[in-house]
């Protein structure tokens, strides 16, 4: 019989090759019988080592396997596949050793893989574009429900373990799987009744049983250190259902799951008119559980931080020494990494730029594209064809074998090869396993599967074909039936009581591990798929989660909040809807719609509980640093393929763009802010931010709105109205957000019941609304489109902020404990390297860096894209602060405020402007303007910013941006400022109060800080060699280096002499400030604007400054001498031009520094009653006298130091001063027009430097 002796040769092959002791002639008679019993087989400890994994099996045990076939009823009696105690136990594998053959042949699988990767992708393409209808698949359908119905497969005892004690040392781990018991079996009717034949209904169950995966750490090798007697009785003793919790630490499980099955094998037979499905599955777990602990954390991240350090080291095994370990063995290891160097950097670059070797490889593309081209032009290839391509490809990269194949397919259309010579129809096996052609690129080799398929189908007679096509109920030329759209094909119910994720600590005592537990309950997914469509439904009923247990409480940090209950609670779950519902419809039946995408949450009840989460912090502590995070990869420019589309093409990309239809609904969630970051009812102060409700809905364009003529005129480019007619190219995306507001309630105030409205002295920020305008451009490669447009704005944003609410606000975050903070291990590669020469090592990076900043790019046809058009706007920003009794004390408003970004591939736009400002503040029952700007009745911005960056590579970076990198204009209008000396007195005693409560903390925190550090440096004092890095070298070791290699800089600086790096500008309209106290106005001084231009390049730095007045005005009404500084004439009161020299001196006639000023005429009134009311303004602020007093020690000690160096550096300045001193009045008295005047004349000062 043909299935006997196919049978019979692949367990002996396949099994024979992994188990010891299996006798062949006793599987032989037992598969014959139908009855195979096996146990006590040992695995082999190189069953692995064909697949160069970084493990090696130590010990490997399988207790029972049973084979039960019915020969005499194969196709109608179930067959019975039966493993028992499967024990294997794996360890690091710390010797690897490089096989040239096997590296070899993983390099081109690995490769392959890419390039069937990418054709794949090509196939995926092409059959979007040119959809087929799919091939009739009636037989392999059947043959799969065939063998469904009849296989029973149970697995039972179940351990497959990996005890490391290589990676750590000192802190070895194990980790393992477990499983009890996998049965599937066949069951009778289960669920509700349905109108079809029972004989058509195929009912299957598949049971798991304790299905686990741990994790232990700090864990003893007992098993690999066990004797082989004693391991095999501890496998056994260590299943998940069998061992204590205690013994293991699950990440997993575990679990115990049902999953029934209902199979319709003829749904176009039965009376249900299509109601019931074809394939039922339903699935159902009682709990889910994850879990992780701080030393699983860290043990995971060093296990991944192993495999990212094994891979990398992967392209350098061939160069790897056979020694045991470093000591003893450096020039080995030296020799390593020399050759590491050489032959993969150095010899590498050399030989791609090899003429011999460039030559080499043309011809071998030219060869493979023949071999390639003759086995693609052959219904079925030879094995030497096969072969020929096989051998060209393990020479060729995976990039030049995708273009020599690309070549091939399109030689190949375009001579019509394929249609001229007829692709053999496949075998009925064959075309099942999709291997009934070789024409393929997918061709390349058979896999054992094929064989199988290839022995089967050649060895069965007619005869047992035909018994086969009776047992499944097949006939030859049976086509699929064609079931209505309605018709659900596959449905799967999937059913989960409770998901729970623990976060453990367990470096503390028991009682206090758990850190962090969320549990999820009513999990409920449903898909359904029908022949054209899918619908996906995914139900969350309740979420809970707790948090740390602190004095015997355990808090609650996220429940289901509804403002219609009276508190918030979780218990309570009959009246409470889903708290999340989440819809994806591919084509749905009931919309136009290619996706729909529907989700619904109900609002949440967040409480920040501050030991919890500085515990989450220590226990996914990452201060360690991972080598695998600390690569830098260089990331090149890429640009995208231009594709100006064409009428045809932009007619096509408008009807075959798929819609998405989006329809979220997110209800507020309140985030609560406790004192002492412990919540506790009605208990302490209290901050509540309603997070607000978010809703994002979906205008997807409409493909027959979009008419042919619309089309065809925006493709031309001639119609008027472009623009207006592309805007209908775009996907809208509608983003609200309201009810966004900020709560404050102290002790004992009522804040959570929906009967009582909250007075407006609780609210830190009025419920405040946000809208946001999201297009998306179907066509996603023109460049004259923009691909994302965003259109925001925000209405108003009212924060009101009580003295004494803020005041406790402030102590409410003083009162949060913080996690103490970790000082960061610095990694060794962070460390600077030791060089025998510095200035060798400087000098290459210096040439480096010149030759990546000397390339350039061809800019021939590269065009921009338009990649995104942002506009936002907030409309009014009002900030009231009222005092204890409730009186306004500050009242700020922001008129406008608005934000324009244009980005493009090669420059950002962004432009940033402010309306009017006012500040008044309340003194003794006065109004005070504080800040006052013609904007608030006006529609001109107070203050706008616009920024333009530029990238080197831009078409226009010389014509339209003049070689400027960076463009920063700055415009001011006018602003009044009114200085109230005893206003500003209260407002400084006022803040003086409130930052005092930080001071307390920060205090703390500094003793604290000093102690750890003292203890740092205790625990660091010993003596020893430490590593000299770049940051401890001498001051004049690094100038010396600089200086010497400064001539290869200076030169490439030369080449950029024309680029500007900066480009400020600064437009100032108008300043003034006001002196007055409670009795009397001293003083207004005016500044009449202004400009300054700030040019950086890297040769010098360019300064101009011109200030266009100055003026200071007397207020007091009885003096006759008003205006006490003035301008003399007409001119501009200030002129100067600086220009500080970066670039290396060259010779010794250039400067450091050259400054040009001119300083005009101007009249100054000295009036001693005037200079005394000044003084006494300035006298109330005796604090910040002080301050100024000591900043200007400190910058006479700063320009002590200045003059110093400048003298050591020899720094040579070029000035050029035109100075006109003061005309100074001293009258008698301020009510006499005697004055005495003094006239300082005028004052040049200029100088030349010579050689």
């Amino acid at each position: 019989m043909v299935f006997e002796s196919v049978l019979i040769e692949v367990v002996n092959k396949d099994i024979g090759n992994y188990v010891e002791n299996l006798n062949a002639d006793q599987l032989k008679v037992g598969i014959w019988g139908g009855n195979v019993v096996v146990e006590n087989l040992a695995i082999r400890p190189g069953a692995f080592d064909d697949l160069d994994l970084p493990v090696k099996t130590v010990f490997g045990h399988l207790g029972k396997l049973t084979l039960q076939i019915p020969w005499k009823d194969l196709y109608n009696s179930p067959v019975k596949v039966e493993v028992e105690g499967l024990y294997v136990l794996v360890v690091p594998n710390s010797d690897i050793k490089y096989d040239p053959i096997k590296d070899k042949k993983y390099r081109l699988d690995e490769k392959m893989a890419e390039v069937k990767k990418v054709e794949k992708a090509k196939k995926l393409e092409l059959e979007k574009a040119n959809p087929k209808q799919a091939e009739p698949s009636t037989f392999a359908e059947k043959l799969t429900a065939n063998i469904i119905k009849n296989v029973q497969i149970t697995l039972k005892d179940i351990h497959i373990r990996f005890e490391d004690k290589f990676s750590n040392p000192g802190k070895p781990s194990a980790a393992g799987i477990t499983l009890d018991l996998l049965q599937v079996t066949s069951i009778a009717r289960w669920g509700e009744q349905v109108p079809v034949d029972p004989a058509n209904l195929i009912f299957k169950q598949l049971v798991i049983s304790s299905f686990s995966v741990y994790w232990n750490s700090s864990s003893g090798n007992d098993l690999y250190s066990a004797q082989l007697t004693e391991c095999l009785k501890l496998f056994k003793n260590r299943l998940a259902h069998r061992e204590p919790e205690r013994k293991y630490q699950h990440i997993l499980g575990p679990i115990n799951s049902t999953t029934l099955l209902r199979y319709n094998s003829k749904p176009e037979q039965d009376k249900s008119n299509f109601t019931v499905p074809k394939w039922l599955l339903v699935s159902d777990f009682k709990e889910l559980s994850f879990s992780i602990n701080k030393s699983q954390f860290q043990d995971i991240m060093s296990f991944v931080e192993g495999l990212e350090m094994m891979r990398r080291a992967g392209l350098y095994r061939k160069y790897r020494p056979n020694v045991p370990c470093y000591r003893g063995y450096y020039k080995e290891w030296w020799r390593f990494a020399y050759n590491c160097v050489v032959e993969e950097e150095v010899h590498r670059k050399l030989r791609n730029w090899d003429w011999n070797h460039i030559l080499a490889h043309r011809k071998r593309c030219k060869k493979y594209y023949d071999a390639y081209k003759s086995k693609m032009a052959t219904a079925k290839p030879s094995q030497q064809q096969v072969t020929a391509c096989r051998e060209i490809e393990e020479d060729l990269d995976a990039l030049n074998i995708i273009l020599v194949r690309q070549r091939v397919e399109l030689e190949l259309e375009r001579e019509h090869i394929q249609a001229a010579k007829a692709t053999p129809k496949s075998g009925w096996f064959g075309g099942w396993w999709g291997q009934g052609s070789s024409s393929t690129s997918e061709s390349d080799g058979e896999t054992d599967a094929t064989k199988l398929v290839s022995k089967l189908e050649n060895a069965m007679s007619s005869d047992e074909k035909a018994k086969l096509f009776k047992a499944i109920g097949y006939k030859e030329g049976d086509v699929p039936t064609d079931y209505p759209k309605t018709f659900v094909e596959f449905a799967f119910v999937f059913t989960l009581d409770s998901l729970s994720i623990n976060v453990l600590d367990d470096t503390i005592p028991t009682s206090l591990r758990k850190v962090l537990l969320l549990q999820l309950s009513g999990v409920r997914t449903d898909i359904d798929v029908r022949p054209t469509s899918m619908r996906t439904a995914t139900f969350v009923r309740l979420l809970n989660v707790v948090g740390t247990e602190q004095n015997g409480v355990v808090p609650q940090l996220v429940t289901i909040y509804d403002r219609k209950i009276e508190h918030p609670t979780s218990s309570s779950t009959a009246e409470v809807p889903n708290l999340l519902e989440v819809h994806f419809d591919k084509s749905p039946l009931d919309s136009i719609s290619d996706m729909r995408v529907v989700v619904k949450a109900q609002p949440l009840l967040v409480v920040f509980d501050a030991k919890t989460v500085n515990d989450i912090q220590d226990v996914f502590d990452t201060s360690k640093p991972i080598a695998a995070n600390q690569i830098q990869q260089a990331v090149q420019l890429k640009l995208t393929e231009i594709k100006t589309m064409s009428t045809a093409g932009l007619q096509h990309m408008v009807h075959e763009r798929k819609i998405v239809e989006i329809n979220l609904d997110l209800q507020a969630s309140t985030l609560l802010l406790p004192e002492n970051g412990f919540y506790t009812r009605d208990k302490g102060s209290l901050l509540i931010v309603s997070l607000g409700h978010i809703k994002v809905s979906s205008n997807p364009y409409d493909r027959n709105q979009v008419s042919e003529g619309i089309v065809l005129e925006a493709a031309s480019n001639e119609h008027p109205d472009f623009m207006k007619l592309l805007s209908k190219l775009y996907d809208n995306y509608k983003i609200e957000l309201t009810d966004l507001q900020v709560v404050y309630a102290m002790e004992g105030e009522e804040w959570e019941s929906p009967k009582v409205a909250l007075p407006d002295m609780m609210y830190f920020l009025k419920p405040s609304s946000l809208s946001v305008l999201v297009k998306r451009c179907i066509i996603q490669d023109d460049p004259r489109i923009p691909q994302i447009k965003i259109n925001g704005s925000l209405n108003n944003i009212d924060i009101v902020l009580s003295e004494r609410r803020l005041k406790d606000f402030a102590k409410l975050v003083v009162s949060i404990p913080l996690a103490e903070p970790k000082q960061a291990i610095q990694s060794s590669i962070d460390e600077a390297p030791i060089f025998d020469s510095t200035f060798s090592m400087t000098m290459a990076l210096n040439q480096e860096q010149n030759r990546i900043a000397n390339m350039k790019m061809p800019t021939d046809d590269i065009h921009q894209f338009k990649e995104l058009e942002l506009e936002f706007k907030i409309h009014e920003i009002t900030t009231r602060i009222v005092d204890d009794n409730d009186a306004q004390l500050v009242f700020f408003r922001l008129h406008s405020m608005g934000v324009t970004v244009n980005k493009n591939t090669f420059d950002q736009h962004i432009k940033a402007e402010l309306g009017g400002v006012s500040l008044e503040h309340t003194y003794n029952g006065d109004l005070i303007h504080v800040f006052e700007t013609p904007g608030v009745s006006d529609v001109k911005y107070l203050f706008s910013v616009e920024l333009v960056m530029v990238d080197r590579k831009c078409p226009e970076f010389r014509s339209r941006y003049l070689s400027t990198l960076q463009t920063l204009r700055v415009d001011f209008t006018h602003l009044e400022v009114c200085a109230h000396a005893e206003a500003i007195l209260d407002l400084l005693q006022r803040a003086n109060e409130f930052t005092k409560i930080f001071e307390q903390r920060d205090m703390r925190e500094s003793e604290h800080t000093v102690g750890a550090a003292r203890s740092k440096l205790i625990v660091n004092s010993p003596s020893g060699d430490k590593r000299t890095t770049s940051k401890n070298l001498p001051r004049h070791t690094v100038t010396t280096i600089g200086s010497k290699s400064g001539k290869s800089s200076s030169s490439s600086a030369k080449t950029h002499h024309d680029v500007i790096d900066l480009k400020l500008t600064v437009h100032i309209g108008g300043i003034a400030i006001k002196l007055q106290n409670n009795r009397k106005a001293i003083m207004r001084l005016a500044v009449k604007g202004g400009e300054s231009s700030i040019t950086l390049r890297k040769a010098y730095t360019m300064i101009d400054f011109i200030l266009n007045g100055i003026e200071v005005i007397n207020l007091e009404s009885t003096n006759m001498y008003s205006k006490i500084i003035c301008q003399a004439d007409e001119s501009k009161a200030l002129k100067t031009n600086i220009v500080l020299f970066n670039a290396e001196k060259d010779s010794t006639s250039s400067v450091d520094l050259k400054i040009t000023a001119e300083i005009a005429r101007i009249r100054v009134v000295f009036l001693n009653s005037f200079v005394s009311s000044v003084l006494d303004f300035l006298d109330n602020f005796q604090d910040a006298q002080r301050k100024i007093v000591e900043a200007s020690r400190t910058a006479a000690e700063a320009a002590k130091q200045n003059v110093q160096e400048a003298y050591t550096n020899a720094a040579k300045a070029e000035l050029s001063l035109d100075l006109k001193a003061p005309v100074v009045y001293v009258p008698i008295n301020e009510k006499e027009k005697e004055v005495f005047i003094l006239d300082l004349g005028c004052l040049n000062i200029s100088n030349i430097m010579w050689k």
